[in-house]
């Protein structure tokens, strides 16, 4: 009866447990694919990267570079630039994008723009290029133009990128949002393609090894339990045997028609010699053998 109950329990609890294994990998499954589903507005990854400044040092010996500012016919002594780079991670290209710039010196100083240039790809796009150019806001410049379609990408390289210079030693700081029917923009992390990757793989290689791990322990909880059960069912079958063993020796010992002992010390020497022989079994064992193995116990 107890076996029963143990045994129920074991069954009730291997169910409880795959049962919420299964339900935990299916919402996190569920919660991905909703969450794609109503995060209708995409980004657009906008990464920054300073450039080295150039000045007038040259590496011919006695030869020294100029720059000449032919907006307003004004020399530089250095250049700076910073390059802005656009990233499409999205599961579909972006259409016609907005891209606002605004830029200001730490120092409060107005920037010296001295030109730009706009790539698609690895290509030179002089029709964007021709559109980059500054509005001044008090110490501020302002950009504002348009790039044709942003083409997704599943690879870690951008699809549009500008270069803006400006004249000086530091860089000056650069605010960039990009906007489109359907897109905003974020901040680029490479974390954003790893997630790309990870949305082109299949439940089962999403959530595979979280599940084989799952289904491990659950497989470990389950022996454990089944020989936390076993054991006591163990003991009871060594202790019957024992006491059939005993019931063999006294059966043996009466029909040898010994004198001089009564029935129930000729009872003891049969239960004594079932002992003996239970514990000589047991101390032969070893490892997991002797260790859920039931402990020789005295039967009568």
């Amino acid at each position: 009866m107890v076996q029963a109950k143990l045994s129920s329990l074991v069954k009730f609890v291997a169910g409880t447990i795959f049962g919420g294994v299964v339900a935990t990998l299916g919402a996190m499954y569920t919660a991905a694919d909703t969450d794609k589903t109503q995060n209708q507005t995409r980004q657009i990854d906008v990464q920054q990267i300073p450039q080295f400044s150039w000045g007038s040092q040259s590496p011919v010996p006695n030869v020294q570079f100029t720059y000449l500012n032919t907006q307003t016919n004004t020399k530089i002594e250095q250049i700076v630039g910073t390059d802005v780079e656009l990233y499409n991670y999205t599961d579909r290209d972006a259409p016609e994008t907005q891209i606002a710039i605004t830029v200001h010196n730490a120092d409060g100083s107005l920037p010296v723009f001295v030109g730009a240039r706009a790539r698609d790809g690895g290509i030179e796009d002089f029709p964007v290029e021709q559109n980059i150019k500054p509005v001044v806001h008090d110490h501020t410049l302002a950009f504002s133009f348009k790039v044709p379609t942003v083409l997704r990408t599943d690879t870690g390289m951008g699809n549009h990128s500008f270069q803006l210079y400006f004249a000086g030693k530091v860089a000056p700081v650069l605010t960039v949002s990009a906007g489109a029917p359907g897109f905003g923009w974020r901040a680029w992390d490479g974390s954003h393609y790893q997630e790309i990757q990870l949305a082109k793989l299949s439940p089962w290689q999403r959530f595979g090894p979280q599940f084989s791990g799952a289904a491990l322990i659950v497989g470990a909880l389950i022996t454990l339990t089944f020989l936390l059960v076993q054991i006591p069912a163990a003991r009871s079958r060594e202790k019957n045997r024992m006491i059939g063993m005993t019931d063999v020796v006294d059966a043996t010992l009466e029909s040898a028609n010994l004198k001089d002992i009564t029935d129930v010390e000729r009872r003891k020497l049969a239960a004594d010699v079932a002992f003996n022989c239970w514990t000589s079994i047991y101390e032969s064992m070893k490892g997991l053998d002797k260790t859920v193995a039931a402990k020789p116990e005295r039967v009568v």
